[in-house]
This record gives C-alpha cells, sequence and structure tokens, in this order.
C-alpha cells in the first residue's frame, strides 16, 4: 500500500505544505491517507498528477480504489513575488488546492449522500490551522472532476469520479510564505 512521506528538512513551498500536511493527518480522521505536494507529469494522453514516494518513484494519485479517502496538494505553477520595505526581504504568494478525493460510504454511515458533512469536517480543520511559516486564506471550494483537475489536460469522466459514493472536490488557498524559514529537524 501507498504511503504518504515526508521530506527531511523541507524547504519553500515543500515546507509550507508539509506543516499543513502533518497537521490534517493528524487532525482529521476522515481522510485516511494525506499527500504532500503532487507534480504535474507529462504523459501521452496528457498532464497527470503525481505524488513523489520515495527511491526516485512517482505515483498517480488519481482514483485508488484501495484507499477510503486521500488528498493531497496541487501548486499552480506560478508563484508571485512581493517585496517589503527592504528590497532585499520578499514574500512569494502560490495558489494551492488541497485535492480531496473520498468513498463517502467508507467515511460515513449515512442514508444521505454526505458530501457536505466532509466538507464541513474539513473547513473546521481549515479554520482551526494556524502555521508560523505562511499564512492561507482559503478562497473557494472546487466541485466537480472537471473543475477540480482543471490544472491536467487529460479528460476525466464526472460519473466516475464524482457520484455516489465517489466525491471530489477542492479547497483553494491563497498562500503567503517567506523564503527565509527552513525547518530545523
Amino acid at each position: 500500500m501507498i504511503e504518504p512521506i515526508l521530506i527531511e528538512n523541507p524547504l519553500g513551498i515543500d515546507l509550507v505544505i508539509q506543516d499543513f500536511q502533518v497537521y490534517l493527518q493528524n487532525n482529521l480522521p476522515e481522510i485516511e491517507k494525506v499527500f504532500g505536494r503532487c507534480y504535474k507529469t507529462e504523459t501521452k494522453d496528457g498532464f497527470i498528477p503525481e505524488v513523489y514516494i520515495g527511491k526516485k518513484e512517482y505515483y498517480e494519485i488519481m482514483s485508488d480504489d484501495t484507499i477510503a479517502s486521500h488528498c493531497f496538494f496541487d501548486v499552480e505553477d506560478t508563484e508571485n513575488i512581493e517585496y517589503g520595505s527592504n528590497s532585499y526581504l520578499y514574500t512569494k504568494n502560490a495558489t494551492v488546492r488541497l485535492i480531496v478525493m473520498a468513498k463517502l460510504d467508507d467515511i460515513y454511515n449515512f442514508s444521505h449522500r454526505s458530501d457536505e458533512d466532509l466538507i464541513n469536517a474539513i473547513e473546521n480543520k481549515i479554520d482551526s490551522y494556524s502555521s508560523v511559516y505562511s499564512e492561507w486564506k482559503y478562497s473557494r471550494i472546487l466541485k466537480k472532476t472537471a473543475n477540480v483537475f482543471s490544472n491536467y489536460s487529460y479528460k476525466l469522466d464526472d460519473n466516475l469520479n464524482d457520484m455516489q459514493p465517489f466525491f471530489v472536490c477542492a479547497f483553494e488557498f491563497d498562500v503567503s510564505y517567506s523564503s527565509k524559514f527552513k525547518c530545523n529537524n
């Protein structure tokens, strides 16, 4: 079974994401596996999301029906730089999506479609998260597979990925962080 890995002494956006990854893994029991940043890997069919699993290996993180629920972080390809009053100090700004995929009936034992229950559980953890490394501003939620995976170029079928019991959504954030922070592991 594929397990999320943690980066030893992460820097930059990896430090920022890993801090949130560890928080969610420790505080959000509805999500079985919390992976870190994914990479856009080009294949003959287009770009796919993959996570690094160690030993020079990547894992395609799409629908894995052996996992009840999982999430990973997608980072826009462009980060903006904002300088402060001292010209050598700057803040990086990135758009980051927390993409969640779940089999709802493996998480909840409800007779209704429990997508809003899962969204509520995640938003409660978003609201209580704070970081010394970064500022996360929750800006929007994306639903429907085509919207969630709009950063990737291959076609996905909503009927296969977003119909009961399956659910997919993304929580989008504007993330600001300073590159001066380093992990002290």
